[in-house]
């Protein structure tokens, strides 16, 4: 209390004597988030926050705090924004509570402890940051891979029952732990059945106050094996009998114990055992649906919809960082993905009912920070206005250089489809620069765009390390690993990149197997301090060498596409198979007023998915959704169409390539940005607009291949072996413009094309241009019977 008598009061409901049945019921109203509730009230010389729980009175702190204009943006002193007030004002009361009770965005490969103190600080920083932007759970799941945990806490009556684990059918043997360390286990088995109910009653003897234990498969797949004692159980059916014989137990044991009143088991349906088994599922299983490493006969699209029938409360597994698919460099992972965060979220909450939202991470805020930042507001509140939280992470961590820095975050989203290249990284690493000379006069902005500049450090040692890998030197391989981890290390606490993913998995067995180099005892890149100012703008400048920045003049075409008429050959009509593609891709073909036709081989690398295929009209009206069966070799779609025209047609299969494909038949794929896809391309067709006097493109080429025109006999140029995206520029010979060029004998994994249009072909009989073309380059559009 002031001198005046004003206050701030500060505690639980029960410490402040403010218990009363109204709040109570108006706490009980909120239901698993009941512990996070918070309620700030105002009054002539008083202002309280409170709450039933320590939790929630600490929510109601720092929610205060933050409608002050106080933020943490990231986990560290420079990302912090602490207004200077000497008064203010509270006048309405406020009663707020998370609306995803458990949330979680954590650190896939932990926190730094490569030294004494290092696990202690990265730790702290991390739950500092939760503890302010209010990251928590009320209910708080276990889910996680548990099967080997039971083993280890079993082992002697595991080992002498082989018949206790999964029967492997090509091998003709149990699946014992000698043979399989991922313990796969016979759930049906009845002295399994003993081990789960045993294991999850004595959990909660041990552990009263959790709400949930985990009882799930140990991670991988159950290929080729079988329930001996079941042998018609599906890997669902294995996978969540347990769990299913565990949840029925809890419930029993609840009947004579309170202890187990309200307690869930939990585990994912992820991998084979992604989709629901054939049996209910008792009301207190608990699933978490994973975002990625769906092999179940069911598409992640089709889970969503399925679960909730099965289940009555679930929650989500999203990866929203794992380094070995983004090591830490642009443009990032899901977390880096605004475009799909802030959709995803408020879908899971009001279509699935999300109980849960677990974003597997890293300490990687140089990369990810604003999509962590984002993700967690919406966590919390799903109706959040996305655009105002993005526009306050603008203005108060850049002030001046707000819109410079939304460009700069926009432009290499995930969601936006960033080409990464040589050209795009110089746009970046320009504004970047740009925001440095705005924010130079105001040391605690100036502060956050020199941690990016040290971020854009290690793009440039990433970029220098690609590109030393392709020459297969070793002596230049390592020095580019050396200056690459001597940079992380030494930054490491800024948390720009996270460094103990480098350290374990990169330089450790999953990456480089450089096992010297894991190791700080014996280590390469110690005995550097961070980057001083001066330190930072001498690393800069690096990178703006590296990433020079250029003005290219990109030339956009429409996607309002006709089939153009070619002389033929004799043996036009013919049928081949075209290319390998990676997930769901969409393709432009034409009606003459013809049923389209479709064949794909799908499952190339041996998982069995179904396949889904969608015909949709010009302007993206679904007109037919059609599906086939994991087990399908070839599978073929017909389709009729309304009326002759342009329509898309999606592919949806993991792995799968087109075959039978008449090359009279006008279709064309349209190139990404992103991943485009794999293996040897047939040749692939492409059009040269008249008047191109050099064809740019970016691309990541296996290998150097000839570019082709006149039907693959006469070579026009040539494309390079290229992993870093340079910008290739190949000069057009006379009288080869307006053409179909094609290239064939490489692995093409991204492409664009800067100034022509960005469609590929398999046939140039079957190639359409973009409309505006015909008439400008004097072609001749295709009739019917042609």
């Amino acid at each position: 209390p002031s001198a005046s008598g004003r206050a701030i009061l500060v505690g639980t409901l029960k410490q402040l004597k403010l218990e009363s049945p109204k709040l109570s019921a108006k706490f009980s109203a909120t239901g698993k988030s009941r512990k996070e509730a918070f309620i700030i009230k105002s009054s002539t010389d008083r202002l309280i926050l409170t709450a039933e729980t320590e939790l929630g009175v600490s929510h109601a702190v720092f929610a205060l705090l933050e409608k002050l204009g106080c933020r943490w943006f990231f986990p560290t002193k420079t990302w912090t924004v602490i207004p200077r007030k000497n008064k203010f004002a509270i006048t309405a009361d406020i009663f707020d509570y998370p609306k995803i009770p458990s949330r979680s965005i954590w650190y896939q490969w932990g926190f730094i402890h490569d030294e004494a103190n290092g696990y202690k600080k990265s730790m702290q920083d991390y739950y500092d940051w939760a503890r302010h932007n209010r990251m928590a759970s009320s209910f708080k799941t276990s889910i996680g891979h548990i099967w080997p945990k039971i083993y280890r806490e079993n082992k002697v009556e595991f080992d002498a029952h082989p018949e206790y684990f999964l029967w492997n059918v090509k091998k003709k043997r149990f699946e014992t732990a000698k043979v399989n360390r991922g313990i796969k286990i016979d759930t049906f088995h009845p002295g399994v059945e003993k081990i789960f109910k045993k294991y999850v009653l004595a959990y909660f003897k041990k552990h009263p106050n959790a709400d949930m234990v985990g009882t799930g498969p140990s991670d991988g797949y159950m290929t080729g094996l079988i329930s001996k004692t079941n042998p018609k159980a599906t890997p669902s059916d294995i996978a969540f009998h347990g769990s299913n014989v565990a949840a029925k137990a809890l419930k029993e044991a609840a009947k004579t114990n309170p202890l187990y009143k309200n307690k869930f088991v939990g585990q994912y349906a992820y991998a084979d055992y992604s989709d629901p088994p054939t049996f209910p599922l008792e009301d207190n299983v608990y699933i978490e649906l994973t975002g990625g490493f769906i092999h179940g006969k069911l598409s992640y699209s089709e889970l969503l919809k399925v679960w909730p029938k099965y289940v009555k409360q679930m929650g989500f597994y999203r990866y929203y960082s794992v380094f070995q698919w983004n090591h830490d460099t642009l443009p990032g992972g899901e977390g880096a993905n605004v475009v799909q965060i802030r959709k995803i979220i408020p879908s899971l909450y009001h279509e699935q009912h999300a109980v849960s939202i677990c974003c597997e991470s890293g300490n990687n805020w140089g990369l990810h920070g604003r999509g962590y930042y984002l993700a967690n507001k919406l966590m919390l509140n799903p109706d959040a206005n996305a655009d105002a939280i993005l526009e306050d992470f603008y203005s108060k961590a850049f002030g001046p250089a707000a819109n410079v820095m939304k460009k700069y975050y926009e432009m290499f989203d995930p969601g936006n489809d960033p080409f990464i290249c040589q050209n795009l990284l110089g746009q970046g690493a320009e504004l970047i620069r740009k925001a440095g000379e705005m924010t130079k006069d105001n040391p605690e902005i100036s502060a956050r765009i020199d941690d990016l500049k040290v971020f854009w450090g290690y793009v440039m040692y990433r970029w220098n390390y690609e590109k030393a890998s392709l020459t297969k030197d070793k002596a230049a391989i390592l020095a580019a690993v050396r200056d690459l981890c001597t940079h992380a290390y030494r930054s490491r606490f800024r948390y720009m990149n996270h460094w103990e993913a480098i350290r374990q998995q990169w330089l450790g067995g999953g990456g480089l197997k450089l096992p010297e180099w894991k190791n700080p005892k014996t280590a390469h890149w110690k005995g550097l301090p961070d980057y001083d100012k001066k330190g930072v703008e001498q690393l800069f400048e690096k990178v703006r060498e590296v990433f020079p920045f250029q003005k290219i003049k990109i030339k956009n075409f429409s996607n309002d596409l006709v089939p153009i008429s070619l002389p033929k050959s004799k043996n036009t009509v013919v049928k081949q198979e075209c290319g390998i593609w990676q997930g769901r891709h969409m393709m432009w073909m034409y009606s003459f007023g013809e049923p389209l036709e479709i064949t794909i081989q799908p499952n190339l690398t041996g998982s069995k998915k179904a396949t889904i295929c969608t015909l949709k009209n010009r302007d993206g009206k679904i007109l037919t959704i059609e599906r086939r069966k994991p087990n399908k070799q070839i599978c073929k779609f017909i389709f009729k169409v309304p009326k002759p025209g342009l329509y898309q047609v999606f592919i949806d299969n993991r792995f799968w390539r087109l075959c039978d494909y008449n090359t009279t038949t006008p279709m064309v794929i349209p190139t990404k940005k992103n991943y485009l896809h794999h293996g040897w391309q047939t040749p692939t067709c492409f059009y040269v607009p008249r008047g191109t006097k050099n064809l740019i493109l970016i691309g990541y080429f296996s290998n150097d291949c000839n570019i082709f025109t006149d039907n693959w006999t006469h070579i026009v140029g040539k494309i390079k072996k290229s992993k870093n995206g340079e910008i290739q520029s190949i000069p057009v010979p006379e009288g080869k413009d307006g053409c179909i060029w094609s290239f064939a004998n490489v692995c093409v994994n991204k492409l664009w094309f800067i100034n022509a249009p960005n469609y590929l072909g398999y046939s140039p009989y079957g190639m359409m241009v973009p409309k505006e073309l015909v008439e400008k380059d004097g072609l001749t559009v295709r009739e019917v019977g042609e």
